[in-house]
């Protein structure tokens, strides 16, 4: 079986290397004996002198890679952070857009119901005048916890309503006269 070249050996064993590095002072000579002992194949793949050449720009890559990584893993962070973001705004914007469509329905729906009325109730003499479906006009009143009404015909005359209004007024009781 053959060994392999000095850098794959490095690469494969970077983090015990760089470790042993930090801790030997960044010395190479104590970094040497203190891999003999943790990766003991060290001494076959290669000999003092290639390690103490390799060693200084070795770390110094290795350093430079583990802060690369650092990098990308929080960008992947702020990337996940971002799409949960994004799909709450999303659910949000549904939400939304389900309460818009409800309004517009209810919008809607009033709307038809001011369209059989054609206009909106007016009063006369405090009598609410109304147009049913069918284009009659009456007016209405509560008197005494009671509902009355007043048929005042096709076409909305005030001066005919106000005189029915006062017919009924008066059988009612509410005026001396």
């Amino acid at each position: 079986m053959s060994k392999p070249p000095p850098l794959s050996f490095l690469i494969e064993n970077r983090n015990a290397v760089v470790t042993a590095y930090g801790q030997s002072e960044r010395k190479p000579k104590k970094t040497w004996s203190s891999l003999q002992q943790t990766l003991p194949e060290l001494v076959q793949v290669m000999s003092f002198n290639t390690f103490k050449q390799y060693l200084p720009v070795f770390v110094s890559v290795a350093h430079e890679l583990d802060k690369v990584i650092q990098s990308r893993n929080v960008i992947l962070r702020e990337l996940e952070k971002t799409n949960q973001h994004k799909m709450e705004l999303q659910r949000q914007a549904q939400a939304l857009k389900k309460k818009l469509d409800r309004v517009i329905q209810t919008t809607k729906a009033s709307s038809l119901v001011m369209q059989g009325c054609h206009r909106e109730p007016k009063r006369i003499a405090g009598w609410n005048v109304q147009r049913s479906k069918e284009g009659y006009y009456r007016c209405y009143r509560k008197i005494e916890n009671r509902v009355h009404g007043i048929y005042i015909g096709k076409a909305l005359d005030v001066n005919k309503a106000k005189k029915r209004i006062a017919e009924k007024e008066r059988t009612l009781g509410l005026h001396n006269g």
